[in-house]
């Protein structure tokens, strides 16, 4: 089943109801949290084709990769994660892995701190 939570300040929540979360981005996002984090929990993400999305999105190693504004690029991917179940766990586990990568809240804080 896909449901579209919409905007939600208890990502807590949503992490622990979601296997798949997607971030459909149109511009640039700098390291984006909302991508990292379920990618960390072990949930498969599906993001847009834009800078800094993608640098933490690589296509079709861990997650998923649309281009932006493409609505049916987006439904067939999920449609293609929803039929291989196999799939969509494998990329979940691989996204565990994700933290060590130069994703840490302490990684990405000491960029901030150098700009």
């Amino acid at each position: 089943m896909i449901k579209r939570l919409g905007r939600t300040e208890n990502t807590t929540d949503v992490f622990a109801r979601a296997s798949v979360l997607y971030l459909l981005s149109y511009s640039r996002e700098g390291s984006p949290k909302s991508l990292i984090e379920p990618a960390a929990c072990g949930h498969s993400i599906i993001t847009t084709n834009v800078p800094e999305c993608r640098e933490i999105v690589r296509h079709g190693e861990k997650r998923l990769l649309v281009e932006a504004r493409d609505v049916i690029g987006l439904a067939e991917v999920l449609k293609y994660l929803v039929l291989n179940p196999n799939v969509q766990a494998k990329m979940g586990a691989t996204g565990l892995k994700i933290g060590g990568e130069g994703y840490s809240s302490q990684q990405i804080w000491d960029v901030y701190q150098s700009c």
